[in-house]
């Protein structure tokens, strides 16, 4: 049995990611209340795999994360993506109209910012997770409070849909990532790697890093610039890319290591499925 660490409770799109990903292997989640705790149960052993949100189409990137990939020095080991949908939910017989107060994960709110904006007398008040809402709301039984969260948890803890689907931008993904602390190995059978890295001051720096990859025939899917810790304006590149083969990888990252600082490999991996929720 794996044990696998996420951000959240049971139904939590972390907890939805996690079972997707594993779907055919018998794990164990571990649910932690902070992104960092996710990455202190792998420092520590007690988790074997973490999953970690890292991006999403309406929001951005999550910096923080990116950060702690690189402060616990984390082996990337996969990828998923979730079409994630935004439900508002409350107890039996309630309407938006009778609700004085809606909850949910800070992220999700923004997500549903347009939808919300319809009803500014409700109150907006950020919770740590969406599922966790959910079960809340359950246990509480309050009647004046609504929560944004997924199909699955409003099915899971018996809550009836008010508003299906609010979230601002209909094409709502979220990335996740599968983290580890296994041995870095240069894996043959997959496409994609993550790593980073800091450029020297010279002219022009990035354009040459930036060239060494596209004459390898490597398609860069993210760049993400991360602030260094004690380095006031200083930062890392973190850097997602898919490679048609491994020998044109480890050809380009031979060739920019003259050329940066701290180059970092993260681990290379199969590019992710998507998954609708």
């Amino acid at each position: 049995m794996k044990n696998v660490a996420i951000q959240g409770g049971k139904i939590s799109f972390h907890d939805i990611a996690a079972n997707a990903y594993f779907k055919d292997e018998d794990i164990h989640v571990i649910e932690c209340k902070n992104f960092r705790s996710v990455a202190e149960s792998l420092a520590s052993g007690e988790a074997d795999y973490g999953i970690m949100a890292v991006e999403n189409t309406i929001a951005g990137s999550l910096l923080p994360n990116y950060g702690l990939i690189q402060d616990f020095n984390l082996t990337v080991s996969g990828e998923i993506t979730l079409r994630i949908r935004m439900h508002l939910m409350a107890l039996a017989e309630q309407s938006i109209e009778s609700l004085k107060r809606i909850e949910s994960h800070p992220v999700a709110l923004l997500q549903c910012q347009e939808f919300l904006l319809k009803y500014p007398h409700i109150y907006r008040r950020e919770i740590s997770d969406t599922a966790n809402g959910a079960r809340r709301l359950k246990e509480d039984r309050t009647a004046d409070v609504g929560v944004i969260a997924s199909k699955a948890a409003a099915d899971y803890y018996g809550l009836t849909v008010l508003a299906e689907e609010i979230e601002t931008n209909q094409m709502n993904f979220t990335r996740f990532l599968i983290l580890s602390k296994q041995d870095k190995v240069l894996d043959t059978d997959v496409d994609k790697a993550s790593m980073s890295f800091q450029l020297k001051s010279e002219v022009g720096s990035l354009s040459e890093v930036l060239t060494v990859f596209k004459l390898n025939n490597i398609d860069l899917t993210k760049i993400q610039s991360i602030p260094v810790l004690g380095k006031p304006f200083q930062y890392a590149f973190h850097v997602d890319m898919i490679y048609p083969k491994i020998e044109n990888f480890k050809r380009a990252v031979e060739t920019i290591r003259e050329n940066v600082i701290d180059l970092r490999l993260f681990g290379t991996y199969a590019s992710g499925i998507t998954i609708q929720t």
